[in-house]
């Protein structure tokens, strides 16, 4: 029978983003559910951005007791199977309490730990980041969670951009200089300083972005400012300015994980407030900028004042050093490509169960074929294999690495180049010591492809993942990608794993139907 699961997350912008890396591991685990999302109106914008809602909830900013009842009686009518409270706060609990449901998870809010962090300062007492806070709630009720970074897409609509440079070169800056509290902005006049430096350098297009009630801290520079001032645009358009540009330059705020959400890099200026609360920006090339102030973090949210002679959090932190972070962001995450990973048994060659014999190498029909057409597209190819022999003792990593030397040599002889491989040896239920143990490696987590993206310059979220296992499928959709399941080795029993009306999208006969999918111009 197909689930009904209740995610509840009211607010803030940046918390409501960070909740997609948990929607994506619902959906992974509960592939044929039917996931609905409560939050409150203003943020339904983005919960609309994730993958896998099917229906978005909302709930008034200020709710009466009769609209609240309201909106229990209507979910009570959908026959919750399992509630996820994400929020944690007083509305969120008695909703939870009001609604019937056969389980119910709640996530570990943390406050008191948090509260000693701002005690102590520093990192010494640092708390788990959110969105591994939101996947323990999942994990606990032994969920698989591989997806840990948030993922959104933006707004199908059609929206006019903002950016009027069509050259490639270009480089699109999105400044966000606005914050939930004061104390959180850097200052506006060194904001104006890094725009001049940035504007020097030629090449650059930059857009301000600031919510209606943050319009007055641009005044002191506003009639200075190069670039275009957008104030007060609707959620669904900021997240289309900001999947339009080539990086987002922000305080700690909301913008900052919507921007990491979206797969736009971001630079974040980091203040009153510190990672070690749990709000440290999560993509996968996003970069922090801070000082080392003992007085760090200063509270909760970063809304009181400083009781110093000076800010120097903040006043420490020069435009020149932003623009240096700037550079090395640009440098690591510019002119990404799209690659294939490709799994290696049961897709490339025979599965023959635990391989470890070089010579036992059985390249499958139409591998050579599919590998080809996609190098030919332009497709970077890299191989990524769970090896859990290594741990269960079958077989070291040296005979590993053999099976994999001579699986490139025979694909080199067939004229494929592949430009990466790599394999995990973990497995938690092993006997060998040094690798029985959980990793971030093992597919589905990610481990692998982002080692790739970091050292291949790729972009995960125009990749694709093609395996014979769910644990391929998977991965692409904790890494933001597209999966492709073949039937070859174990996929004729794994497909069966899909609700039925995936099997049309996601299953093909082997790796050459794979490639041709791809590299179809309709796709």
């Amino acid at each position: 029978m197909r689930q009904n699961i209740l995610l509840i997350r009211f607010s803030s912008l940046g918390d409501v983003a960070l909740t997609s890396a948990a929607v994506v591991n619902l959906r992974i685990n509960y592939p044929g559910s039917r996931i609905l999302f409560l939050t409150k109106e203003r943020f339904a914008p983005v919960v609309e951005m994730m993958h896998g809602v099917d229906e978005v909830i909302t709930i008034p900013d200020v709710a009466s007791i009769r609209e609240l009842a309201g909106i229990v009686a209507a979910l009570e009518r959908k026959r919750i199977d399992l509630l996820i409270d994400l929020h944690g706060n007083f509305r969120s609990r008695l909703v939870g309490k009001l609604i019937t449901a056969s389980q119910k998870l709640l996530y570990p809010k943390r406050r008191r730990e948090r509260e000693a962090v701002v005690r102590e300062g520093g990192s010494a007492l640092a708390v788990a980041h959110t969105i591994d806070a939101y996947n323990s709630a999942l994990s606990e009720a032994g969920m698989i969670t591989p997806c840990i970074r948030p993922q959104l897409s933006p707004s199908r609509a059609k929206i006019e951009t903002v950016w009027t440079e069509e050259d490639s070169d270009t480089v699109r800056v999105l400044v966000a200089p606005g914050a939930a509290h004061g104390p959180k902005r850097w200052p506006i006049a060194k904001f104006a300083e890094l725009a001049h430096l940035l504007d020097q350098t030629g090449n650059v297009e930059i857009v301000w972005v600031l919510a209606d009630d943050e319009e007055h801290i641009l005044a002191p520079v506003k009639s200075s400012l190069p670039g275009k001032q957008m104030i007060g645009r609707p959620l669904a358009e900021l997240a289309t300015m900001i999947s339009q540009a080539s990086i987002t330059i922000s305080n700690d705020s909301g913008v900052a994980h919507l921007s990491s959400g979206l797969g736009t890099p971001a630079v974040v200026l980091f203040g009153p407030t510190h990672s070690s609360l749990g709000f440290a920006p999560r993509g996968l090339f996003d970069r922090m900028v801070e000082t080392d102030e003992e007085c760090r973090p200063c509270s909760l949210h970063g809304s009181s004042g400083c009781y110093r002679e000076e800010q120097f959090c903040f006043t420490r932190i020069l435009p020149p050093d932003v623009l240096a972070a700037i550079d090395q962001t640009l440098e690591t995450a510019g002119d990404l490509r799209p690659a294939v990973f490709v799994d290696r048994d049961g897709t490339i060659i025979a599965e023959k169960h635990f391989l470890s014999d070089p010579e036992q190498v059985e390249v499958l029909p139409g591998s050579v074929e599919g590998l080809k057409k996609l190098s030919a597209a332009g497709c970077k190819i890299v191989i990524v294999s769970n090896q859990s022999g290594v741990a269960r003792g079958y077989f070291d990593v040296s005979q590993a690495e053999r099976v994999n030397a001579r699986l490139l040599e025979i694909l080199q002889q067939a004229g494929v180049s592949v430009d990466g491989l790599y394999f995990c040896p973990h497995y938690p239920d092993g006997n060998q010591p040094e690798y029985a143990r959980r990793c971030d490696c093992r597919k589905p987590s990610v481990g692998m492809v982002e080692t790739a993206a970091r050292q291949l310059r790729l972009d995960l979220r125009s990749s694709y993942v093609i395996g014979d296992k769910m644990d391929d499928c998977n991965l692409a959709l904790a890494m933001g990608g597209r999966p492709l399941l073949v039937r070859t080795g174990h996929g004729l029993d794994q497909m069966k794993r899909l609700p039925p009306e995936l099997i049309d999208r996601l299953v093909v006969d082997d790796l050459a139907a794979a490639a041709e999918r791809i590299v179809r111009p309709e796709n």
